[in-house]
């Protein structure tokens, strides 16, 4: 049953929840799912890069319309290099990225980091992407511009622009396994202040039946999930119109079934998880000279966990921590000339604590000081981008992450003919990654820490060649990673298995994204990663990391297709995903046989009349049951979705 915690939330969500979009902008026909970030307006090309970063390896999803349904680690699966373990329907999600695990990959909202101090990996499945603007990976060394934690790259969730304008959208969806989606939005002004107030609940039986590795068919229970999401965001500008404030409340809430792995289930298990974020940041731009800023943020994350199971005839196991996080950073972005040179510095001090009633409490202070800059040379042609960072930990000392990249643009102002966005890139730094309280001082069922863990230290580095026209776009890249001190869990004796320092990580592999749009309303997108991973000093592959994966989608939209469509048509988009991968290693010892490779179908479509929109999405169609993505988690079956969506 819920608990008062979640039953005040729910009261609040069906108040007024919902899922935003682009406020202020009027509607424009879009294709469900996402989009590379290669946007073309008018004759002009524009590279939608990171500004403090032109030469990073990065693509960026909008969510103006996600699939109905759609989870957000399904929609970040589709990007180059993104990997998501998936615990089953509404279950936890983690994301891999270029080989590299879950916990070594730096996730933020916002300016908020989200990577828990006591360990693992955040759960992406307590954020709804039609709750978010769009989502940010970065795929190159991100340490010198994020920190710690950001061994793999880094993914940085954002929440929606404010407009004046106002609007308000319902959502309503229904799914296999009873899955129910409900979301509502309002947004506009009051005044001088700007604001919106959205929201999410979705629940799910989850139950599921499956094929083990005996080829019997099985039931997966305990698998119902309810979450709900709320975000309150507000801003106001001052002095003028010089600073903007704006202040953050993101709160979501999980009570769900923990079913444990196939070949140990459980019926009895249940988890809670409560996290909660607040923001509150100063922006004043045009600093001395157009396209300056500063930025001066606070916020503070705070996290709760709550495991218990009940068998009959057992002793009850149950687990209980929580987590905080505060966070003071200050950021200055200085244009020294335009378009030519810029320059970036800030200052970042934390503060994280860590509660658990069978662990210990621990806290950690860390104080980061970061440069960044972008300086062009020979009219654009060559940019290099130079960046450092002085990380420090109370219990680790200080250390310098630098990283260097460079952009070089062999045709640009020399010919019309030729395509003037043809790119070569690199980038090769360092990044760091503290460990965290969990491997360090845990103390469960046959688990046991390691104080004297030292932090991983990678050296990463890529290239490759990104192409832009105005109907095919094309990025690829090679990435190369070695990491010292990797840590990894291995038994130590017949009744403890610890984590503890290991000679060397190596990942390495090929990404490479392509998108056309050929016309007559067609779009093909699709990305392909290699990935080889090994650990230690031996040919061991890291378990989980395929090292094919292949993700295609046609998509057609009837608005883009012009006068010769009928009307009834433009209004008409659908889409066919096919997304597949090889053989996978199932644990670092080579023990157990490799999990064969798969092929997952996706088909979707939408239809607007006026202020409603009909979406119907059918995913894993070819009925894949004997599947898993990583040991004892299998992959769900064929299953369906409809929604409902109005806009007012």
């Amino acid at each position: 049953m819920l608990g008062g915690p979640v039953k005040i939330l729910l009261v609040c969500l069906s108040l007024a929840l919902g899922a935003p979009r682009s406020w202020g902008a009027p509607p424009t026909p879009h294709e469900s799912g996402s989009d590379f970030e290669t946007k073309v307006h008018g004759k002009r090309l524009r590279r939608a890069l990171p500004v403090d970063d032109p030469a990073a390896f990065a693509t960026t999803l909008h969510f103006d319309d996600p699939p109905p349904g759609a989870s957000l680690g399904a929609l970040l699966s589709t990007v180059p290099g993104v990997q998501v373990h998936d615990e089953g329907v509404g279950q936890r999600q983690s994301l891999s990225l270029r080989g590299a695990e879950s916990h070594q990959v730096a996730i933020f909202f916002d300016d908020i980091r989200l990577t828990p101090p006591g360990g693992g990996a955040v759960d992406l499945s307590l954020f709804d992407p039609a709750l978010l603007d769009s989502a940010e990976v970065r795929r190159s060394a991100g340490s010198a511009r994020f920190g710690a934690d950001a061994v793999g790259g880094v993914v940085v969730l954002r929440s929606p622009v404010l407009r004046r304008q106002g609007r308000t959208r319902f959502d309503l969806g229904y799914g296999s396994w009873q899955a129910l989606v409900g979301r509502a939005l309002h947004g506009g002004s009051v005044g001088s202040w700007r604001y919106l107030a959205s929201g999410a609940y979705r629940q799910s039986e989850g139950d599921f039946s499956f094929i083990d590795d005996a080829g019997r068919q099985r039931e997966r229970r305990n698998n119902d999930v309810r979450v709900g999401e709320a975000l309150l965001k507000v801003d106001r500008f001052l002095g003028g119109g010089r600073w903007r404030l704006t202040l953050m409340d993101n709160v979501s809430l999980a009570e769900r079934g923990a079913p444990g792995p196939a070949y140990l289930p459980s019926e009895t298990g249940r988890q809670e998880e409560l996290r909660n974020l607040i923001a509150l940041k100063a922006q004043r731009n045009s600093l001395w000279l157009p396209g300056g800023k500063l930025v001066l943020s606070l916020a503070q994350r705070y996290g709760r966990f709550h495991f218990a199971e009940h068998d009959p005839g057992d002793k009850p196991l149950e687990t209980r921590n929580q987590s905080v996080g505060l966070t003071l950073r200050a950021a200055l972005g200085l244009p020294l000339h335009p378009r030519r040179a810029r320059l970036d510095a800030g200052l970042e001090l934390r503060q994280e604590l860590f509660f658990d009633a069978q662990w210990g409490d621990h806290e950690r202070t860390l104080g980061d000081l970061f440069f960044s800059g972008s300086f062009a040379f020979f009219r654009e042609r060559l940019v290099l981008v130079p960046a450092t960072r002085l990380v420090g930990a109370s219990d680790f000392g200080v250390a310098m992450v630098p990283k260097f990249g460079l952009v070089f643009r062999p045709l640009r102002h020399l010919t019309r003919a030729w395509p003037s966005h043809i790119e070569c890139v690199g980038n090769i730094g360092r990044s760091y990654r503290y460990p965290s309280f969990q491997e360090q001082y845990v103390r469960l069922d046959g688990f046991g820490g390691n104080a004297k863990l030292r932090p991983e230290d990678a050296l990463s580095a890529d290239a490759g060649l990104r192409v832009l026209t105005s109907r095919v776009s094309m990025e690829v890249a090679y990435f190369h990673r070695v990491l010292a001190n990797t840590i990894l869990y291995a038994p130590v004796s017949s009744f403890l298995v610890r984590p503890d320092n290991y000679s060397q990580g190596v990942a390495r592999g090929v990404e490479a994204a392509f998108e056309v749009k050929p016309g007559a309303g067609l779009a093909l997108r699709m990305a392909y990663t290699y990935t080889h991973t090994r650990w230690g000093r031996s040919a061991l592959a890291l378990p989980g990391k395929p090292r094919h994966y292949l993700m295609s989608r046609l998509g057609w939209s009837g608005a883009t297709c012009g006068a010769w469509v009928p009307r009834w048509a433009r209004a008409l988009s659908t889409h066919v995903m096919v997304a597949a991968q090889g053989e996978v290693p199932l644990d670092r010892f080579n023990n157990l046989p490799f999990e064969e490779g798969r092929v997952l179908l996706s088909v979707g479509a939408r239809y607007t009349y006026r202020q409603l929109t009909l979406m119907a999405e059918g995913r894993n169609l070819l009925d894949k049951r004997d599947a898993v993505d990583r040991v004892g988690f299998p992959l769900p079956p064929a299953r369906f979705f409809v929604s409902l969506r109005v806009v007012l």
